[in-house]
């Protein structure tokens, strides 16, 4: 993968530069889109994550409140 690609993943909804970056690395392309999928799916959880769209996951931390769960 070239640099600007590493930067800036949207760059690679094209299907050459899919099947370079097989090529190169010895795997087939399906296997290429997986990985974008797997990334852009924890990308979209991670923003979840952060912004405390998923219950009991706010990110912080109880017992450093002085709060301990039973």
């Amino acid at each position: 993968m070239t640099v600007q690609e590493r930067r800036d993943p949207k760059l690679l909804k094209s299907g050459s530069r899919k099947a370079r970056i097989a090529k190169g690395s010895g795997v087939q392309v399906t296997d290429v889109n997986k990985l974008i999928k797997q990334f852009e799916q924890m990308k979209q959880m991670m923003k979840m994550f952060n912004s405390g769209a998923i219950p009991g996951l706010s990110g912080e931390n109880d017992e450093r409140k002085g709060k301990r769960k039973k």
